[in-house]
């Protein structure tokens, strides 16, 4: 099909070789992955001046990206363990958080930080162990600071004598009581 003119020519082939590429997808990959390999340092020059070329918003855009992998990830994690507190009920994501159910869950942190990793990846990559559970930031930070959460003294699973137990022990860790 010759074209007079060479624009309308290049636009024709470009539409055609589009609609190839959305047709034939996985062919089109697995020719486009061949010629990388064999065009290593061409790939490698073409990524490298586009990327100083345009770094603000690549950062961006990798920035982006990775909070929208760490949204995904930490939903998914909230929904295996049941997407909701275990000690109060409350269901919306914002409020919830992930609980080390034996404690130990900022030295956990930690040592994930070190490696460049957060919880929710490591849960996931160790396929959800037993050792967490879901619970609100309320009852989660209740339980760190206090050892129990108000919650259960409202539905009277603990009384004043296992508060005070509680206490005792914690205050144990610093004195010889």
């Amino acid at each position: 099909m010759p074209y007079k003119d060479k624009e309308k020519q290049r636009e024709y082939f470009r539409n055609y070789a589009r609609k190839w590429r959305a047709k034939n997808r996985e062919r089109y990959l697995k020719r486009y992955r061949k010629w990388q390999e064999k065009n290593r340092k061409k790939v490698r020059n073409y990524s490298r001046k586009h990327y100083w070329a345009n770094r603000e918003k690549e950062i961006i855009r990798v920035m982006e990206g990775n909070k929208k992998r760490y949204r995904e990830q930490r939903l998914k994690v909230i929904l295996y363990y049941g997407g909701k507190c275990k000690c109060c009920g409350e269901h919306r994501v914002p409020f919830l958080g992930i609980e080390h159910i034996n404690g130990g869950g900022r030295k956990h942190r930690i040592e994930l930080q070190k490696k460049g990793q957060y919880v929710h990846d490591w849960i996931i990559k160790n396929n959800y162990p037993k050792e967490f559970t879901i619970l609100c930031h309320n009852c989660n930070a209740s339980k760190g600071y206090y050892g129990f959460c108000p919650h259960q003294v409202e539905r009277k699973e603990l009384t004043e004598k296992d508060i005070f137990e509680i206490e005792r022990k914690k205050l144990s860790k610093y004195f010889n009581l």
